[in-house]
Parts: structure tokens; C-alpha cells; sequence
């Protein structure tokens, strides 16, 4: 389990946003982030879903620009 969650104030943190059929995931390195990729895509095998590679986006909130999280199908 990722530990790395973002704080929202003193009480609460998030590490995912799930809206209709959108998910954000959000950590605080990129290896956290990959290793989230990785595991929802696990998910989502397991139930026969994919993941659009052509509508999924990484975003880089602060520091290096580099973004180098994959979905593999």
C-alpha cells in the first residue's frame, strides 16, 4: 500500500478521485504514481475492463516535468 497520500487539511487524506467512469490518481513521486498505474490496470484486468492509453494523461503538479507513467495493455 502506498503511504504517500496528499493532505488535504489536518484530518483527511486522498490518494484518488473517482468520478462517473474517471479516476485521478494523485502521489507524491512518479515511481508512487506508477506503481498506482500498475495496479489499477491489474484491477481493471481482472474485470475484463481496459484503459483508453489514448485518454489517459499524466500531470506533473511541481518539480521535474518528466512524466514517465505507462498503462500496458
Amino acid at each position: 500500500m502506498i503511504r504517500n497520500d496528499l493532505q488535504l487539511n489536518n484530518k483527511q487524506l486522498v490518494s484518488t478521485i473517482i468520478y462517473a467512469d474517471d479516476q485521478i490518481l494523485m502521489a507524491i513521486s512518479e515511481d508512487d504514481l506508477q506503481t498506482m498505474a500498475n495496479h489499477m490496470n491489474l484491477i481493471a484486468r481482472k474485470y475484463k475492463m481496459t484503459i483508453s492509453s489514448t485518454h489517459t494523461k499524466s500531470l506533473a503538479m511541481w518539480g521535474n516535468p518528466i512524466q514517465r507513467v505507462k498503462i500496458v495493455k
